[in-house]
């Protein structure tokens, strides 16, 4: 089974993402077995801040914010925040490459189509989805 760090921009488009939007299939995925998310409370602070943002407020209902919060914390594999260095272009999200490692996760899937171009992530030995497009192979 895949073990993998999803980004935020990820878990969130999943809530609103249509049934075959690749953040959607990871969903199922994920629901179903076929992979593992990794997730750390950094990573969901950032995915409740999102929801309680105007733009999912007007999409996702108060029950469906709280369904999603919880049906991820359930089904992911909790791991502790981590302290990284500074690794990617945008220092904010190199906790997910620590995360990664740290977990022993196979791949980072982000929205974010800069971020794991870097090297360095890379060379930590993660797979990495430059596009969400990319990442359907991952919940095969």
């Amino acid at each position: 089974m895949t073990r993998a760090v999803l980004d935020a921009s990820v878990l969130l488009s999943a809530t609103v993402g249509r049934p075959d939007s690749p953040p959607s299939v990871l969903s199922d995925a994920a629901r179903s077995g076929r992979i593992e998310i990794v997730v750390c409370d950094q990573l969901l602070d950032e995915v409740h801040r999102g929801l309680m943002g105007p733009y999912f407020r007007q999409r996702v209902t108060d029950q469906e914010r709280v369904a999603f919060v919880s049906l991820l914390t359930a089904l992911a594999v909790p791991a502790p925040t981590p302290s990284p260095a500074r690794i990617l272009r945008d220092p904010r999200d190199d906790y997910l490459v620590e995360l990664a490692v740290n977990a022993g996760a196979e791949a980072i899937v982000t929205g974010d189509p800069r971020s794991p171009r870097s090297r360095r992530a890379r060379a930590a030995g993660r797979k990495c989805a430059s596009r969400v497009s990319g990442c359907r192979r991952r919940a095969r």
